[in-house]
């Protein structure tokens, strides 16, 4: 899995609003700054392997939106897990 810090691509309209972003199965982008948040990376990661396990999983996006989508909410508490 590879890490971009692109401060460009949170210019982009549909991602303006995130700190971090799961673009492929194996590559995380991450808005300047936020290298070191390992909470967002744990959550990142978490969309990464959802997505190599579930190929349609980026159109779960259409079908359930972001609050409500269950791959989000799983991301979610893998990110306030413990990384200890």
């Amino acid at each position: 899995m590879k890490v971009h810090v692109w401060g460009w691509f949170f210019k982009l309209p549909w991602v303006r609003q995130f700190d971090g972003f799961c673009l492929t199965p194996w590559n995380i982008v991450l808005r300047p700054g936020c290298e070191k948040d390992a909470a967002l990376i744990r959550h990142e990661m978490a969309h990464c392997l959802q997505w190599r396990k579930h190929p349609l999983m980026p159109l779960s996006y259409v079908l359930y939106g972001y609050e409500n989508n269950p791959f989000e909410i799983l991301a979610r508490q893998e990110a306030k897990r413990d990384s200890h």
